[in-house]
C-alpha cells in the first residue's frame, strides 16, 4: 500500500510538472514581446517540461530517475542565472545559451559517466540543490515588490515540497508533495500571467500614446495645410474678384454685388455713384497711356480712401468706375458724390476732373440693368453741363 501511494504522489507529483511547464511557456510566447525577466523565466520552463517529459517515455529507470530529480533543481539554477543577469543585450544571450546548453550538459553527463548518473539520481542530491537553490533565490527576491514578491511566495512552497519528499516518506504525508507543488507552480502562472500582461498593457498604452500624439501631429498638420489652402483658394478668389491696376473689384464682381443686394433684401434701399475721367482719350493723347494708368490708379485710391468700410467700389471698364452706398438714399449720394468730385478736381500732377451720376435703388431701378442705364444716363448728363459735375434725375 505504501508503494502505491508513493507511485500515486509521483504521478500527480509529474502531471502537475508537466502541465504547468508547458502553460508557462506558452503563455510567455504568447507575449514574447514581454521584458527580459517574465519572457527568460518563462522559457525556462522549456528545459522542465522536456526533463519531465523524456523521463515518462524512457525506458531506462536509472535515466528516467535523473531526468525527474535534475528536472526541479535545474529549473531554480536557471532561475538564479536569469535574475544576476544584467539584463542587457549580452545577458539575454547569455541567459538564451544557458537555458539550451546546460540542460543538453546535463543530460549527456548522465548518460556518458555512471558515476554521475548515479549522482544525479540520488534524491538528496536533488534536495540538497533545490533548497540551496530556493534559499538564493529568495534572498535574491526578499525585498521585490508587485508581481516578483508572488515569485517570492512561489519559491517557499517549492522549497517545502522538496524537504517534505526527503523527510515525510511514509503515510498521508507523502500527498504533501504533490499539493505543496500546486500551490507554488499556481502561484508562478499567476506571476507569469500578471507580469507578462502588465507589460503588454504598457507596451500597448505607450504605442496608444505615440499612436495619439502622431494622430495629432498629423491632425495639425492637415488643418495646417487646409487653412494654408484655404488661403490659397480666399486669395484665388479675391485674385479672380480684382482689376489688375487699380486693385478695386473687377466689372463681374460688382456687378455681382449690386444683383446680391437687390435677392438678398428686396426693397432695401441702396445708391450706386458713377464716374469717368474727362476727356481721358485727351489725357492719353497728350501725355501717354503711362499718365493715363496713373490718372486710373490715382482715381481708384481716392475713391477707397473716401467711402466707408461697407461700401463696394468697382472698375466698370476703361476709365469708369461704380461705387455701391448700401443703406444710402439718392439725396445723401449726391452730398458724397459732390464731395467726391470737389476732391479729384484739386488733384494735380496730372490734373484732371471727373463727371458722376447717381442711381438709387428702388426708386430708379429694381435690377442692376436699369440701375446700371439710370446711373449711366445721369453721368451723360453731367459730360453735357460741361463735365466735372454730379447728376441725378431727382437733383440736378
Amino acid at each position: 500500500m505504501p508503494i502505491q501511494l508513493q507511485d500515486t504522489a509521483g504521478l500527480l507529483s509529474s502531471i502537475i510538472v508537466l502541465c504547468f511547464s508547458f502553460c508557462i511557456p506558452v503563455l510567455t510566447m504568447w507575449f514574447r514581446k514581454a521584458d527580459f525577466l517574465p519572457k527568460m523565466l518563462g522559457y525556462s520552463f522549456i528545459p522542465l517540461f522536456a526533463y519531465s517529459f523524456i523521463a515518462l517515455l524512457v525506458t531506462d529507470y536509472k535515466f528516467s530517475a535523473v531526468l525527474s530529480q535534475t528536472a526541479e533543481p535545474l529549473l531554480l539554477l536557471l532561475f538564479i542565472l536569469i535574475f544576476t543577469g544584467s539584463h542587457n543585450k549580452w545577458s539575454t544571450s547569455i541567459s538564451t545559451s544557458g537555458i539550451v546548453s546546460i540542460p543538453v550538459i546535463l543530460a549527456i553527463t548522465a548518460l556518458a559517466s555512471t558515476a554521475a548518473c548515479t549522482l544525479l539520481s540520488l534524491t538528496l542530491t536533488s534536495v540538497s540543490v533545490s533548497v540551496a537553490a530556493s534559499v538564493i533565490i529568495l534572498y535574491q527576491l526578499k525585498n521585490k515588490r508587485g508581481e516578483l514578491n508572488l515569485l517570492f511566495w512561489a519559491i517557499l512552497p517549492f522549497m517545502a515540497a522538496s524537504l517534505v519528499q526527503y523527510y515525510l516518506t511514509s503515510g498521508i504525508f507523502i500527498f504533501a508533495v504533490p499539493l505543496l507543488k500546486l500551490s507554488s507552480y499556481t502561484l508562478m502562472l499567476l506571476y507569469f500571467y500578471q507580469a507578462l500582461y502588465i507589460s503588454y498593457l504598457v507596451k500597448v498604452g505607450e504605442a496608444e500614446k505615440k499612436l495619439a500624439a502622431i494622430n495629432r501631429s498629423v491632425e495639425y498638420e492637415v488643418k495646417k495645410r487646409m487653412i494654408e489652402i484655404e488661403k490659397v483658394n480666399q486669395n484665388l478668389v479675391n485674385i479672380s474678384k480684382t482689376d489688375s491696376m487699380s486693385k478695386v473689384l473687377n466689372k463681374t464682381a460688382i456687378m455681382d454685388s449690386i444683383d446680391n443686394m437687390i435677392n438678398a433684401k428686396p426693397g432695401t434701399e441702396f445708391s450706386i455713384i458713377m464716374f469717368d475721367i474727362d476727356n481721358f482719350k485727351t489725357i492719353n493723347d497728350t501725355y501717354g497711356h503711362v499718365i493715363g494708368d496713373k490718372c486710373i490708379k490715382m482715381l481708384a485710391a481716392t475713391a477707397r480712401n473716401n467711402i466707408r468700410d461697407i461700401d463696394l467700389i468697382g472698375r466698370y471698364g476703361g476709365d469708369e468706375f461704380v461705387i455701391v452706398l448700401p443703406g444710402t438714399a439718392a439725396e445723401p449720394a449726391v452730398t458724397i458724390a459732390e464731395r467726391f468730385r470737389q476732391r479729384i478736381a484739386a488733384s494735380d500732377s496730372p490734373h484732371y476732373t471727373v463727371s458722376i451720376g447717381i442711381a438709387s435703388y428702388p426708386a430708379d431701378g429694381q435690377d442692376v440693368k436699369s440701375l446700371i442705364e439710370a446711373a449711366d444716363e445721369g453721368l451723360y448728363r453731367s459730360k453735357r453741363k460741361g463735365r466735372n459735375a454730379v447728376s441725378h434725375k431727382n437733383f440736378h
